[in-house]
């Protein structure tokens, strides 16, 4: 990629706005200025992009866009790439702030912008999803239970001994008496995000991320342009959502909000790397309990390889 697609570094990731207006008139064009509000080194320029909620209906308001790039350091540059680092909606501005020079010397110094995008609902672009208005308050909603401990590391702690074949141990005991609650809590946050946000949920998404891509090559490199991008984790379902064809969009993708991106573009795919693959039909039309519980007895198959026959309880 390096001897072909000179291009500078440019990350779509958060910065500071002015105060968002949904039914604003909507910005054609990126004013590039130094990042003053966002701890951003040296060499690294903040600015603000505005697109269609709805992409087949502009009356419908507007989302704001925080961007920050690389600039190159060789020229000419020859264009943009696009890195997506994941989660989904991870937050793009660290990513590229600790990557974005590494991957412009990597790549001789000649790419432009290497882009990332603050999601619409994530960061610092706008409109953000919210289902709390405080951490007491999400550390409140969840009781105690396993998933207010998942980003603590007390969860380990919790759940007890589970080699332990008898069941009886009365950490796990306690762990797996957590499950109705879990489970009506799990339901709880999903009507409570949609209470918190209005609409704005319809609107975010694998297919709105990918429609926002291209709407930003466009004024960032010229309309009909083809789109370097670069996908970890997650973000290769976005590149899967990019590189497909719109007959396969329907047959693999059909769950995503087709309103927001009514076709996708192959025409537009210029060089563009997967990194840590998913898999996008699972993503798109597999609810996540199945999703897990494929991936679980997989590893758990994988590791009850690895025990001798003579120390595997009978059952398996």
């Amino acid at each position: 990629m390096a001897s072909k697609t000179l291009v500078s570094l440019l990350v779509l990731a958060g910065l500071s706005h002015g105060q968002y207006n949904r039914y604003g008139p909507i910005r054609k064009n990126i004013t590039w200025t130094s990042c003053v509000t966002v701890s951003a080194p040296p060499g690294f320029l903040c600015g603000e992009f505005d697109v269609p909620l709805d992409y087949t209906d502009v009356t419908r308001g507007k989302a704001t866009l925080a961007l920050i790039k690389y600039p190159s350091t060789v020229q000419p540059r020859k264009g943009t790439i696009f890195l997506n680092p994941g989660g989904p909606g991870e937050p793009g501005l660290d990513f590229l702030i600790s990557t974005g020079p590494g991957l412009s010397n990597s790549s001789g110094g000649n790419t432009t912008s290497v882009g990332h995008i603050d999601p619409r609902g994530v960061g610092l672009s706008y409109p953000r999803i919210r289902c709390f208005n405080s951490t007491a308050e999400q550390a409140s909603f969840w009781q105690g239970t396993a998933p207010s401990q998942l980003s603590s590391g007390l969860l380990d702690k919790s759940k007890g001994n589970f080699s332990n074949a008898d069941g009886t141990d009365p950490n796990e005991l306690a762990f797996w008496k957590q499950e109705p609650l879990v489970d009506y809590l799990l339901l709880a946050v999903g009507q409570k995000c949609w209470a918190e946000n209005g609409d704005h949920l319809s609107y975010v998404g694998t297919a709105a991320v990918t429609r926002d891509i291209v709407a930003m090559h466009d004024i960032i490199e010229g309309p009909g342009s083809l789109i370097n991008y670069w996908g970890y984790s997650y973000g290769t379902v976005i590149g899967n959502f990019l590189v497909n064809s719109e007959l396969k969009y329907h047959q693999l993708f059909s769950s995503d909000n087709l309103s927001l991106c009514p076709t996708v573009f192959p025409h537009r795919v210029g060089r563009v790397i997967l990194d840590g693959v998913l898999n996008p039909i699972f993503w798109s039309d597999v609810p996540s309990y199945k999703i897990w519980a494929c991936k679980h007895i997989h590893f758990f198959g994988s590791w009850s390889a690895l025990i001798p026959p003579s120390r595997r309880h009978p059952r398996y």
